[in-house]
């Protein structure tokens, strides 16, 4: 049953309900499962993307296969804050976690290991690129 939850939730309730990023502009969802994927593969190189960002604008919401989103940023200024300007202001994704190993890893270790979990977690903050770890 849970793993029925956690399908439904990947495919339908967090890309059109929860996902902070649901009230951008961009083509619908498509697919539940492929998303905007079998469009991008189908057509020629960079046509699909070209004309979103005619119909949609400049920043482009895209949901590709089992709900992921991906945005698409054409203004070289909003890259520019964001990559540059204030990057520390932007969240980072806790790569080795939350990629390698997995968000339920982490959050196995952060309760049977209190004391490891917040080192773990404080290793990847923002505030360590401040120099205040």
């Amino acid at each position: 049953m849970y793993l029925v939850y956690l399908i439904l939730r990947r495919l339908i309730i967090w890309p059109f309900f929860l996902s902070p990023l649901r009230k951008l502009p961009g083509p619908p969802v498509g697919n539940l499962i492929l998303g905007q994927s079998r469009t991008i593969i189908n057509s020629e190189t960079g046509i699909p993307q070209r004309e979103w960002v005619k119909q949609y604008g400049p920043i482009v919401r895209i949901v590709g296969p089992v709900g992921v989103e991906r945005l698409m940023f054409m203004k070289p200024e909003a890259l520019h804050q964001i990559l540059v300007k204030d990057w520390l202001q932007y969240p980072r994704v806790n790569l080795f976690f939350h990629h390698a190993i997995g968000e339920l890893m982490h959050i196995i270790v952060a309760r049977i290991y209190p004391q490891y979990s917040w080192n773990s977690d404080r290793i990847w903050t923002v505030d360590r690129h401040r120099g205040r770890a």
